[in-house]
């Protein structure tokens, strides 16, 4: 059993994994949703390893929503109150994030 799963070599996958999700949320080339899936994949392979990948608390992708849920609430009450400048500073910050909102008529 000393080489019959070669764990070295399933953890340099990994990382070479982790590696090249890094550079395409970086470069804005994976959707949220594969990567949840990703990131359930990944701490259920380091588990069977016997690695704990898991980073975060389960709520903290909660905290995320209710933040950028604050910010277009924040948002929309800047545009009721013609506060343009203002509204598409926020606007821009989110859009250098990666963050997209289009403002539609109601």
């Amino acid at each position: 059993m000393d080489n019959d799963f070669n764990t070295p070599a399933a953890i340099s996958t990994i990382f070479d994994l982790i590696r090249d999700v890094n550079r395409d949320i970086h470069e804005s080339n994976i959707s949220k949703n594969s990567l949840t899936k990703l990131k359930a994949i990944i701490v259920e392979f380091g588990y069977v390893l016997g690695l704990d990948f898991s980073m975060e608390p389960e709520n903290e992708e909660n905290i995320e929503v209710e933040l950028l849920d604050l910010l277009k609430y924040v948002r929309e009450n800047l545009r009721q109150n013609k506060n343009w400048e203002l509204s598409d500073q926020i606007r821009d910050r989110l859009n250098d994030l990666n963050i997209t909102l289009e403002d539609k008529k109601a």
